[in-house]
């Protein structure tokens, strides 16, 4: 049966054919997928594709990848075949719109209600996004973590316990997947059985390093695969400059823990800078060469951090905590009633020994609120001076 224009596969099948055979890229591609986007008609698509000066193969391209998508006979279709039939592209858009509906895939166009607010702020914003996972998570306020991919095991702890932190309040902790710093960054915000988004140098269909294979499939399973690189994209060096612009453009922060003054994570931070995102760096020793670079981003201006409470704070003026008081007030008693957000800040001040508590000790005392609340609220007592934190121990003002 002919798919219609309401049916998720046209949509998809859609985007690959204009992202991958209108010969496009940047504004000119932007444009176009504007003139498209609300189409109604494989036909429209395809007048728009020729008079953007596409290939003239494309004419009846997008009857035959409806004709086949649902079809998973398609699958076994061969390069030889598809030649002999003059059907080599067809082919393989079909293939990738039957993987991408397979592996609960999406395909997000720039112009779509649903693309990343954040994103349409950068100058040159990707026209599609590739997403595999909770598609949801790309919205949530994000803090990116970057650093060596040979870090030290102190730079890899320091990773591990600050997206732990951030983590717990409730933010989404994303990192580029790479070894090292990266990969200790998805696992800290994993462990704390909280969400993680992976901005990938690859297509999403794609595993790299392949020694994260199992750490990728575990951020399939809870959280987000997300890239602008067509399915089947290799690593190659040009890309990771691109996740990294992408990979800061999602975040509202990006934090920066060990790099020396060549390492790419300073092409994040300039990234960052350049959209207009904070950047915190984690000091080291003046000994260590891996901590050169975030030394000099602290002499650039950038915030310097030790725990994850030093990054929420710096970030109260860019509207993170009217998304976590939203969060608050959402959290439901067991009548469904909405929890008061004053009558929260009051129990885990409460909480507070007047000798001090650690944060796990607060939370047993308030152990019908989650972990993220508790966190969230504590970071809004020390904003309003009545907390603060030493050491890891809570003291009441």
């Amino acid at each position: 049966m002919m798919m219609t224009h309401k049916h998720p596969s046209f949509r998809c099948a859609q985007h690959l054919i204009v992202h991958q055979l209108s010969g496009l890229t940047g504004r000119a591609l932007r444009r176009l997928v504007c003139d498209i986007v609300h189409s109604a008609q494989a036909q429209d698509v395809i007048n728009a594709l020729i008079q953007h000066q596409a290939a003239a193969q494309c004419q009846s391209l997008m009857r035959h990848v409806m004709a086949l998508a649902d079809n998973p006979a398609v699958t076994q279709i061969t390069e030889s075949d598809s030649v002999v039939h003059g059907l080599r592209a067809m082919a393989i858009i079909a293939r990738q719109t039957v993987w991408i509906a397979q592996h609960g895939a999406s395909i997000v166009a720039w112009c779509e209600p649903n693309y990343p607010a954040l994103l349409t702020e950068i100058p040159q914003p990707p026209a599609f996004l590739y997403l595999r996972g909770n598609a949801s998570l790309v919205h949530c306020p994000q803090i990116a973590m970057v650093g060596a991919r040979k870090a030290t095991s102190i730079g890899l702890k320091t990773a591990y316990e600050l997206a732990s932190g951030l983590a717990q309040t409730g933010v989404i902790v994303s990192s580029g997947l790479a070894l090292g710093v990266d990969g200790r960054c998805h696992l800290g915000a994993l462990d704390q059985q909280r969400p993680t988004l992976a901005v990938l140098g690859t297509g999403i269909d794609m595993v790299y390093p392949k020694r994260h294979a199992a750490l990728t499939q575990r951020i399939i399973d809870n959280g987000l695969l997300v890239s602008e690189l067509p399915l089947g994209s290799a690593p190659l060096a040009h890309h990771f400059p691109m996740r990294n612009r992408l990979l800061s453009g999602l975040s509202l922060g990006v934090v920066v823990v060990e790099a020396n003054e060549k390492s790419g994570s300073l092409i994040t931070a300039r990234c960052a800078l350049e959209q207009g995102r904070e950047v915190f760096a984690v000091p080291g020793s003046i000994h260590n060469p891996m901590t050169s670079g975030c030394h000099h981003l602290i002499k650039e201006g950038a915030t310097l951090v030790q725990r994850a409470d030093d990054v929420m704070l710096s970030l109260t003026d860019l509207g993170l905590f009217q998304w976590l008081s939203e969060h608050v007030q959402n959290e439901c008693d067991d009548d469904g009633d909405a929890v008061d957000e004053h009558d929260v800040c009051e129990r885990v001040w409460h909480a507070i020994q007047d000798h001090g508590s650690s944060f796990d000790a607060i939370v047993s005392q308030c152990a019908d609120l989650s972990m993220e609340v508790i966190r969230a609220t504590l970071i809004e007592l020390e904003c309003q001076t009545r907390v603060s934190c030493t050491l890891g121990q809570y003291m009441k003002h």
